[in-house]
C-alpha cells in the first residue's frame, strides 16, 4: 500500500500536462494572476529504479521516524527530478526535526523550483533570518510581498505570521520594522501591530492601530485587534467602546459582534451578551459556532427552554453532538427531569465528556438508595472505556460511598483498590490522605500528605492541609507554619490558604496578623469555617460586638454549620 501510495505522489509531478481540451472551457476559465518570478522549466524525468528508490525511502523513513535518511532521500528525489514536491517534503521534514543546515538547503532548492511558492519563501526567509542572515531573509519577505500582491493577498500578513513564532523577538521585530518603513500604507502597519501584540508590545501596538483606523477605518480586523490589544492593558470598558464604534460602522459585522458577545462574557455582563448571542443566532441560524456559545451562555444563565431548544439543534450535527447531549442532560438535571437527564448521560459514549457524563448519571441513580451497586458498576464501566481517567472515575466512586453510608473498611478497600491500579497517584493519595483526617487517623493523613509532596514538593493542597491540620491539632507550630507559607507562595490569592495562615498564626499568638489574613480570606469566600476562624480571632482581639455581628449575620443567612453552631452556644449563649 505505501509503494502504491508514492508512486501515486511521485508521478504526478514528473508528467508532462496535457493542454487545455476544449475552447469553450479555456474560455469559461478566469485569467490567472500573473506572477512576477518564472519558473524553471520542468524536464521529463525518467521513473528509473534508482529515482524510485529515493521517493519511496523519503516517504517510508518519514511514516517510520527515521526522519533524517527520509530528508535526504527527498533531498536527493528533488535534486534529480527538479520537482517541488519533493523539495517540500524535505523542507518540511527537516524543520520537524530542527536540523537547519538540511531546512535551508531544502528550502533553497524549493524556491529555485515554485519561486512563486509563498509558504516556500516563508520557510527560507525564516532559515536565513535563524542564520543570522538578516538581508539575504529580507530579500525573501520583500518577494512575498511581491506574490501576495499579484495573488491579491495580504503579504504584510504573511510575514509577520511567520516572524510571531520566531524565539528572537528582537530580530524577528527588527527585520518587520524595515520591511514597513518603506511602505505606508494601513496593510503594512497593521502587520507591524499584529506582530508588536504577539510579543506584548501593548502601547506601541494600540498607537499604530489608531492610525491604521484613521487611514482605514473599513479595515475590521484592526477594530477587532485593538480591542484585543486593550483587554490585554487591562481596559475593558475601553475595548467595549472600541467594538461599538465598530458595530455602529459595521453593524452586520458577524466578526465584531462575535468579539463584542464575549467580551460581555468576560466582564460578566451576561445578559447583554446572551443579546448579541441572540442577534447572532437571529442573523445566521445555521452558524455552529454561534449556536454553541449561545447555547453555553443560555445554560448558565439557566434559561432551561431556550437551551434545551439550542442544544437539541446541536444534537444534529455530527461534530457537536456528544457534547450537546452532555450539556443538554445538564439542563434536563436542572430542570428536575432526573429520568431523562440519566438517559442523555448515559448516551454520551465519547468524546472528553463521556467521563464526566457518566459521573453525573452514577450520581443521579445513587440518590435512589437502592441502586447504589448500579452507580458504581457506571463508574466501572467508564474505567475500563477511558483508563486515563481511572483516579477521577475512582474518586467519584469513593465519593458516592461516603455520601451513602458506606464504612470505613470498604472507602479505604476501594483506596487500596485504586493506588494498585495507578501505584502513587497524587490525587488518590491526597483524597485518602483527607479522609485519614475525617476519621482521626492523622498518622496515617501525614503519610500520605508527605507522599504527595515526595513526589510533587511544590503540591500546595498537600502542603496547606498538613499544615492547617497540625495547627488545627495545636502541634509543631512553626512547621506547620512553613508548610502554609510555601502553599501562600504558590497559590496566595486562595481563601483556603489564607484562612490556614490566619489560624496558624492565631494558634501561635500572633492576633492582629491572623485577622488580617482571615478578613483577606473572607473576603474571597464566606464560607462558615472561615467565617468561624475570623470570629474567633475577633473575640480574642477583643472586638466582641463585631464578632457577635459576624455570627448573627451568617447564622442569619441560613448556616446550619456545626462549627458555627458551637461557636453560638460558646459565644452567644451565656450573654443571654
Amino acid at each position: 500500500m505505501a509503494l502504491g501510495l508514492t508512486l501515486a505522489a511521485c508521478q504526478a509531478p514528473l508528467a508532462t500536462r496535457p493542454d487545455v481540451s476544449a475552447d469553450g472551457a479555456a474560455e469559461a476559465r478566469p485569467t490567472p494572476p500573473t506572477l512576477p518570478y518564472t519558473p524553471p522549466a520542468r524536464p521529463e524525468v525518467e521513473l528509473d529504479q534508482d529515482l524510485l528508490f529515493a521517493y519511496l525511502v523519503g516517504e517510508i523513513g518519514a511514516r517510520m521516524g527515521d526522519f533524517d535518511k527520509s530528508v535526504r532521500a527527498y533531498l536527493e528525489a528533488a535534486e534529480r527530478a527538479r520537482d517541488p514536491y519533493a523539495a517540500e517534503r524535505a523542507t518540511r521534514i527537516a524543520w520537524h526535526v530542527q536540523d537547519m543546515g538540511l531546512a535551508r538547503r531544502a528550502a533553497r532548492l524549493w524556491v529555485e523550483l515554485a519561486p512563486n511558492s509563498l509558504t516556500a519563501r516563508q520557510f527560507l526567509g525564516v532559515a536565513l533570518l535563524r542564520d543570522g542572515r538578516d538581508a539575504d531573509a529580507l530579500a525573501q519577505f520583500y518577494a512575498m510581498l511581491e506574490i501576495a500582491r499579484a495573488l491579491g493577498k495580504d503579504g504584510y500578513l504573511l510575514v509577520s505570521g511567520a516572524l510571531a513564532r520566531e524565539k528572537d523577538k528582537a530580530r524577528a521585530l527588527a527585520l518587520m520594522r524595515r520591511l514597513v518603513d518603506e511602505a505606508s500604507d494601513a496593510a503594512a502597519s497593521y502587520g507591524l501591530a499584529l506582530l508588536l501584540t504577539s510579543q506584548h508590545r501593548y502601547p506601541e501596538a494600540e498607537r499604530l492601530l489608531r492610525e491604521v483606523l484613521d487611514q482605514a477605518p473599513e479595515r475590521v480586523d484592526a477594530w477587532s485587534l485593538l480591542a484585543q490589544v486593550l483587554i490585554a492593558r487591562g481596559q475593558r470598558d475601553a475595548a467595549l467602546d472600541v467594538l461599538e464604534q465598530a458595530l455602529e460602522r459595521y453593524p452586520d459585522n458577524r466578526r465584531l459582534r462575535l468579539s463584542r458577545a464575549r467580551l460581555l462574557v468576560a466582564v460578566e455582563r451576561y445578559e447583554d451578551a446572551l443579546a448579541q448571542f441572540r442577534e447572532l443566532y437571529r442573523r445566521d441560524p445555521k452558524d455552529s459556532q454561534v449556536l454553541f456559545g449561545y447555547a453555553m451562555l443560555a445554560t448558565q444563565q439557566r434559561h432551561w427552554d431556550e437551551a434545551r431548544r439550542l442544544w437539541q439543534a446541536l444534537r444534529g450535527i455530527p461534530r457537536f453532538a456528544n457534547d450537546a447531549t452532555y450539556f443538554l442532560g445538564q439542563v434536563e438535571e436542572a430542570s428536575g427531569n432526573k429520568v431523562a437527564a440519566i438517559g442523555l448521560y448515559r448516551s454520551v459514549n465519547q468524546g472528553e465528556l463521556r467521563v464526566d457524563a457518566a459521573i453525573r448519571a452514577a450520581v443521579l441513580v445513587a440518590e435512589d438508595g437502592k441502586r447504589l451497586d448500579e452507580a458504581r458498576r457506571l463508574l466501572r464501566q467508564a474505567r475500563e472505556a477511558v483508563p486515563r481517567r481511572m483516579a477521577d472515575l475512582y474518586l467519584a466512586e469513593i465519593e458516592l460511598l461516603r455520601q451513602y453510608g458506606a464504612d470505613r473498611a470498604d472507602i479505604l478497600g476501594l483506596y487500596e483498590e485504586a493506588l494498585k491500579a495507578l501505584p502513587g497517584n497524587t490525587d488518590l493519595l491526597y483524597g485518602r490522605g483527607l479522609y485519614y483526617s475525617e476519621v482521626g487517623d492523622y498518622a496515617a493523613m501525614e503519610h500520605d500528605f508527605r507522599q504527595v509532596l515526595k513526589q510533587d514538593p511544590q503540591h500546595a493542597d498537600a502542603l496547606n492541609a498538613l499544615g492547617y491540620m497540625l495547627a488545627q491539632r495545636k502541634i509543631r507550630l512553626q512547621e506547620a507554619r512553613r508548610y502554609i507559607e510555601q502553599a501562600l507562595r504558590l497559590k496566595p490569592d486562595s481563601p483556603a490558604v489564607l484562612d490556614s495562615m490566619g489560624w496558624v498564626l492565631y494558634r501561635l499568638g500572633q492576633l492582629e496578623a491572623a485577622r488580617d489574613y482571615l478578613q483577606r480570606a473572607w473576603q474571597r469566600d464566606h464560607d462558615a469555617e472561615i467565617t468561624g476562624h475570623l470570629i474567633e480571632v475577633l473575640w480574642a482581639l477583643g472586638e466582641r460586638r463585631e464578632a457577635r455581628r459576624l455570627l448573627e449575620s451568617a447564622l442569619q443567612d441560613g448556616a446550619t454549620d456545626e462549627y458555627l453552631s458551637r461557636l453560638r452556644q460558646r459565644l452567644l449563649e451565656p450573654e443571654s
